[in-house]
This record gives C-alpha cells, structure tokens and sequence, in this order.
C-alpha cells in the first residue's frame, strides 16, 4: 500500500521512532510499533489497547500531529 509506505518512509528519518526503517508497505509489528513510539514522543497517546485508546493506530488525531510535523 503505497500510503503505509509513505508513512513508513517519514517515520523511518527518526531513529529514535522507527529504528529498523523498514519500508514494505505493510502495516505490521515493526511499524505498528513505530507508530506507537510516535503517540508517545508527541503525547497522543502512550499506552492502552488500539481498540480502547487507539495505541498503535494510525488514527485521526495521530495524522493531524503526524501532518503538521512532516508537513503533508
């Protein structure tokens, strides 16, 4: 999926966020894990369950931060 890349290439120019910079295009651990480390870095969101408090998901609130940082 062309947008979890581009999700997955702006995430990976912060180390501290996504170490492993993997871009596949696959939403899975290492970049549900990423986004995760995201929520907290910015104070979205830093724990819970995705379904209770939406850890981990690529949500609204995650893509507004998300946009007004990488400027998309």
């Amino acid at each position: 999926n062309s947008e979890i890349k581009l999700l997955q290439e702006m995430l990976a120019k912060n180390k501290t966020i996504y170490p492993e910079g993997i871009v596949s295009g696959y939403y899975g651990k290492m970049t549900v894990r990423a986004v995760q480390r995201f929520q907290c870095a910015y104070n979205i969101v830093c724990g819970g369950s995705p379904r209770a408090t939406g850890y981990g998901v690529f949500g609204p609130k995650t893509r507004k931060v998300f946009d007004s940082i990488y400027g998309l």
